[in-house]
């Protein structure tokens, strides 16, 4: 068994167990590593230094507060005019909107909408990606774009359109929405999951690095795990 399976596995299990205990501070203190590992990971593709002070912040209030969204964007507010005040690098604020207030919009589900919203987009996202996968080795014939050359056209196709249909149909009885509204969210997330792994795959391109980290082996970092559920939970949090 390969590293990326064996990691595979293990991240299956902690996220069932967490799901299973459903416990507020377990999902906190999860969503708090993340972040802080996001952010050193966004400075290092960014080629910046967003000191890892303001994730606290973050932290801190989300936990104060319950909002993380609004937590994060206080934080991207004082950050800013720091930097301002301070004349310093604004590539800063770069690394603080893709770690900080990204994972951000991930915990804002979770606070806000409950578990079965969270899942909903984890299963959007995972399915688009998977199904993407099998689809383009099966029929995938013309390239995608040259940003990500393994992806093709017919794999993200099939992956978006078995994505929308599996993940609408769990929402339609998780969620207190319409058939046609599950189907619409779960379309747009499933869609913008793809270019969420786009703009990770073209940052990394710019920074000429193959992962943001080494962190898992055989899945890099918490960015190249999060980049797809980043936008896909922004979506759900406009729509939702």
């Amino acid at each position: 068994m390969n590293e990326k399976i064996k990691t595979g596995i293990i991240f299956a299990v902690i996220l069932l167990l967490v799901v299973f205990l459903n416990n507020k501070i377990l999902w906190l203190v999860l969503f708090a590593l993340a972040m802080i590992f996001a952010l050193k990971e966004a400075n290092n593709l960014f080629k910046t230094d967003t000191k890892i002070f303001y994730a606290v912040i973050s932290i801190v209030l989300t936990f104060v507060s319950d909002k993380a969204l609004y937590s994060a964007i206080f934080v991207l507010i004082l950050q800013a005019s720091y930097i301002a005040y301070k004349q310093e690098d604004l590539k800063q604020l770069a690394s603080t909107i893709y770690a900080i207030v990204g994972i951000s919009f991930i915990y804002e589900i979770y606070l806000s909408y409950g578990l079965n919203a969270l899942i909903w987009v984890l299963l959007c996202t995972v399915l688009c990606d998977s199904f993407a996968y099998f689809v383009g080795r099966a029929f995938g014939k013309h390239k995608f774009c040259p940003t990500s050359p393994n992806k093709t056209i017919e794999g993200v196709i099939g992956g978006v359109l078995i994505s929308t249909v599996l993940s609408a149909l769990f929402a339609c009885f998780a969620q207190n929405l319409s058939f046609y509204s599950c189907l619409m969210i779960s379309f747009l997330m499933a869609f913008f999951s793809v270019f969420g792994d786009l703009f990770e795959s073209y940052l990394k391109r710019l920074a000429n690095v193959k992962d943001s980290a080494n962190l898992f082996p055989g899945h890099g970092g918490v960015l190249d795990r999060l980049d797809a559920l980043i936008f896909a939970s922004v979506i759900l949090v406009i729509f939702i």
